[in-house]
């Protein structure tokens, strides 16, 4: 049986991912706008859609790793304890990172608003830790 915390995770990625595949034509569009007239002669565009979504299979590679941790035999209780704590706290890393790169993506592209969507669960205190800290790190507190 799935435990809270993994619950709350798994709806923050699987939010994540639903904007990534709602928004993403439209984001990437617009971001092509912007960003073509300052090519340079001979500079192409990266592949924005596709990095949007490799963003996404980061997000779902922790997921699961994740998942699979917090569903291990009850035989071996601490070492599942351990596996789950490391597979949540590498999924705190990636997530917030990979929200506030979205996030920038949108807000360039003119679509910040679209970016709601995908914020963590106010229900997942490990996440909203995490990017807490992760933004008290960015302003030098």
């Amino acid at each position: 049986m799935p435990t809270q915390p993994l619950i709350d995770r798994t709806n923050s990625a699987q939010a994540l991912r639903g904007a990534i595949e709602t928004f993403s034509a439209q984001v990437t569009a617009d971001l092509e706008k912007l960003l073509r007239p300052l090519l340079k002669d001979g500079e192409e565009l990266p592949d924005l859609a596709f990095l949007q979504e490799l963003m996404g299979r980061v997000v779902d590679a922790d997921l699961e790793e994740a998942t699979k941790s917090a569903t291990r035999s009850e035989t071996r209780v601490a070492s599942a304890r351990i596996a789950r704590k490391l597979a949540f706290e590498r999924f705190n890393v990636h997530f917030p990172d990979l929200t506030h790169a979205l996030v920038g993506l949108y807000q360039l592209s003119g679509h910040g608003e679209l970016a709601a969507s995908f914020r963590p669960s106010r229900q997942d205190p490990g996440l909203t830790l995490a990017l807490a800290k992760q933004r008290r790190v960015k302003r030098g507190l």
